[in-house]
């Protein structure tokens, strides 16, 4: 699946935790390879997480209506207000690409650089990109290893605004879903499972989009998508 790499030993954890949860062939086609990609993104008690809660939405759906659409946009949509890219995730991304290996391949004029502008000092005035060579990797090393720290009183880059309202985000979603699936407009329930898709961008433009999010989870077939 195009944009998710999740390594052997992932895949074989969110296996596991789909075999257990029975869930339909849809969801489960769109929701494994998610969950083995939360599985490298933090750890496998995030994809275990994710599958109780993509579970949760397919109980009432089928209860409901019988299908399993609701809960196929779940699947794709809570991964991805789960998987936010904050300064553990660049660190493992960078790293999970062998980018010195790729710089080495052009000859000795090539020169490794990464340009990174992590929250923490935009919020002290810096409003340009700073432009790192090769050495800042066992940083990046060290930032990936700290990963499941990601939302704990040890999340140091959790403080940031952003990040608090991103840790919000999937209990509210989730907690829309299942409220809409109580009612018997089934159009409404695919609108609010599909309105992350409007949370993009950084900073001040993302916590735009959230606003937008949260009208769409209140009244989505009165806001503008």
């Amino acid at each position: 699946m195009a944009g998710l790499d999740p390594t052997p030993a992932a895949r074989e954890v969110a296996r596991q935790l789909f075999d257990t949860a029975g869930l339909p062939a849809a969801v489960r086609e769109v929701g494994e390879p998610r969950a083995a990609e939360l599985v490298d993104y933090q750890h496998a008690r995030l994809a275990g997480r994710y599958v109780d809660a993509v579970r949760s939405v397919a109980t009432a759906e089928s209860e409901r209506f019988g299908t399993d659409a609701v809960a196929v946009e779940f699947a794709r949509y809570l991964f991805k207000l789960l998987a936010y890219k904050d300064e553990y995730e660049v660190a493992r991304l960078h790293l999970k690409v062998d980018l010195a290996g790729q710089a080495s391949g052009g000859g000795s004029r090539a020169r490794l650089q990464y340009h990174i502008h992590p929250p923490f000092l935009r919020a002290l005035g810096l409003r340009r990109k700073l432009a790192l060579g090769g050495w800042i990797r066992p940083a990046f090393a060290v930032l990936r290893a700290a990963r499941t720290v990601r939302g704990t009183p040890l999340d140091l880059f959790g403080l940031a605004a952003v990040r608090r309202v991103e840790r919000s985000l999937p209990p509210e979603y989730t907690t829309a879903v299942l409220a809409a699936l109580r009612d018997d407009d089934r159009d409404r329930c695919l609108a609010v499972a599909q309105a992350p898709d409007v949370v993009r961008g950084y900073e001040s433009i993302k916590l735009a989009n959230v606003a937008r999010f949260r009208a769409l989870l209140a009244r989505p077939s009165q806001v503008d998508g």
